[in-house]
């Protein structure tokens, strides 16, 4: 599809202009995939002039064709009403749609959905088990989230050991909420062997990306002397 090129800058100079009109051309053909790239172009305002409302309009085209990407955006938008009425139930609908099609963003989504009980009816079951079809395909966010639901025995059975694989899972990927949930675990030996200097370790790499709670643990094994050289000058950094 000559969009990608363009937008891409494969083969072509790349330019969001000459990706706008190829996909609008593309899209004019109810091409679904085109449909929902013009759609994501229009909502960032590459290209053409930012307009959530005919974002959505392509949107809605390319995921009545079945484009799970397009589902999922449509879901997003009316969870957070973005170019439509904020409506739960569609948000719900549309995430379901995507989450049964496979894809992993809206996998997740609907896991929260789940959890919160906005558009359905609260479940951490079904949380879990949304949860776990993301992080089966690496989605960082429903790692963390799994870890959650472990570290609290919400929707399964209190399990310290699984929360910390699912934990290190998401931090690997530099999720900064695991990272620091993980120094949390080492400090306090729960689900793995307390050791304050991986603790440390893990903070710092939040703390690094200005994970607020990590600065403040830092910062305290700084003062301390607890997995790291006892330091006032580096717990005030």
């Amino acid at each position: 599809m000559m969009g990608h090129y363009y937008r891409l800058g494969v083969g072509v100079a790349e330019s969001n202009v000459k990706a706008v009109q190829w996909y609008k051309e593309a899209a004019e053909q109810q091409e679904a995939e085109a449909q929902y790239h013009l759609g994501s172009m229009i909502q960032k305002g590459r290209g053409v002039a930012q307009n959530y409302e005919e974002a959505m309009q392509w949107w809605t085209s390319a995921a009545e064709q079945g484009q799970v990407e397009a589902q999922y955006m449509l879901g997003e938008s009316y969870y957070c009403g973005n170019g439509v009425v904020q409506s739960d139930a569609e948000a719900a609908r549309w995430c379901k749609m995507s989450a049964e099609n496979g894809d992993s963003d809206a996998q997740n989504m609907l896991g929260c959905m789940y959890f919160s009980g906005r558009g359905m009816a609260q479940s951490n079951t079904d949380a879990v088990w949304w949860y776990k079809k993301a992080a089966d395909k690496k989605d960082k966010n429903a790692q963390y989230s799994l870890g959650l639901m472990y570290f609290g025995g919400r929707g399964v059975a209190q399990d310290y050991v699984a929360a910390v694989r699912f934990f290190r899972k998401s931090a690997d990927q530099g999720d900064a909420d695991a990272q620091h949930k993980l120094g949390t675990m080492y400090a306090s030996g729960r689900g793995v062997a307390k050791n304050d200097v991986v603790a440390s370790e893990w903070y710092r790499q939040a703390a690094e990306q200005g994970h607020q709670d990590a600065k403040h643990s830092l910062e305290w094994a700084f003062m301390n002397g607890c997995g790291v050289p006892k330091s006032y000058t580096e717990a005030a950094r």
